[in-house]
């Protein structure tokens, strides 16, 4: 698979030796040593100096890569300004997510052994749901667009475009949203990387909504490479709470 940027790849580092790349608020650190390589992952201000390595025992001839992934939980997000959404309506609306920093080992045999994996953002624990029925999530500080725009695009984030369906007879308010990106393949070329689209019909507050992973990609993204498999196989139908009002869950992100 080739990488969306210089981020990604292998690291090619002689033992004794470290290399520093940063992601996002991330700064990651790998030492590569004759049998071992040590790894280290701070959000800033922190710096890798001085603090703790997670050690792994490698073979001296495996090779070590670096790749990108999605969030292993899903994320909430809220648009630039919130709006309403009338019955009958769809609207398009695009959420940059941050990257996962993956550092895989690769064997002679080009057996892949995932090692070590840090978000590129700090990352908020949120309540997704009731307070009898929901599910643990991200809080993300992005914001979802309306619109895809060359300032949006950024290596260690992910555009992921959603579709959102009203298909209730009354108006639905757009505030706060649920993206479950474990489902989600993750494509890229040059400086962007992109997830397939999203498709969400909200069919009222009894029923809730009907997401569905279309694996098709936005005419937008253009000519990109395959870089990651979804976390788990998506569902071919899927129930699940997806909106939310600001005040529903107040005072948990």
């Amino acid at each position: 698979m080739t990488p969306p940027n210089e981020l990604w790849g292998p690291v090619e580092t002689a033992p004794g030796s470290t290399v520093e790349r940063v992601f996002g608020s991330l700064t990651m650190a790998i030492r590569r040593e004759v049998a071992e390589v040590w790894v280290h992952g701070a959000h800033e201000p922190s710096s890798p100096a001085g603090t703790h390595w997670i050690r792994w025992a490698v073979a001296p001839d495996d090779r070590l890569e670096l790749r990108p992934g999605l969030p292993d939980r899903p994320i909430v997000v809220s648009p630039e300004q919130a709006f309403f959404l009338p019955p009958g309506g769809e609207a398009r609306v695009f959420v940059r997510v941050p990257l996962f920093v993956r550092l895989v080992r690769v064997n002679r045999d080009r057996t892949e052994t995932p090692l070590e994996s840090f978000p590129s953002l700090v990352l908020s624990d949120t309540w997704w749901g009731t307070f009898t029925e929901g599910e643990v999530a991200y809080w993300i500080p992005t914001r979802a667009r309306r619109a895809v725009t060359a300032e949006v695009f950024d290596p260690h984030l992910a555009i992921c475009p959603f579709l959102l369906v009203n298909r209730s007879d009354q108006a639905l308010p757009i505030e706060r949203f649920a993206v479950r990106v474990s489902h989600l393949t993750l494509f890229g070329k040059g400086p962007a990387a992109w997830t397939d689209e999203v498709r969400v019909s909200y069919q009222g507050a009894n029923v809730g909504s009907e997401v569905r992973y279309t694996g098709v990609l936005p005419k937008e993204a253009g000519d990109v490479q395959r870089l990651a498999d979804p976390r788990e196989p998506p569902p071919r139908g899927l129930h699940a709470r997806t909106f939310g009002r600001l005040r529903s869950i107040s005072g948990l992100s």
